[in-house]
């Protein structure tokens, strides 16, 4: 059993950097190394052969059209700006 997988959360603005983000951690640091970054997937990509399970924590674009978008946004409303605009969640 072969299994892959990516943690991290999908936020545009960090995706193509690399992680530079060094201990000690201020707020910005912090939230920016839980980013996936395009370097993460590019080594999944160099994985040849079979994976049987690939796992990911992240949410798929338009996620909040799949659930109580109202009770989301009265509960996380940091993210009402992203499901306006239809970029909350990973576009890949």
């Amino acid at each position: 059993l072969r299994i892959a997988g990516l943690s991290g959360i999908f936020k545009d603005g960090h995706y193509r950097q690399g992680h530079w983000e060094r201990p000690p951690y201020d707020d910005g640091s912090m939230r920016s190394a839980y980013h996936v970054r395009e370097y993460q997937v590019w080594k999944l990509q160099q994985l040849t052969g079979r994976i049987d399970v690939f796992l990911s924590h992240d949410w798929p674009r338009g996620v909040h059209r799949h659930g109580n978008e109202r009770q989301l946004l009265r509960t996380k409303r940091f993210l009402e700006k992203e499901v306006q605009t239809n970029t909350l969640g990973n576009p890949h």
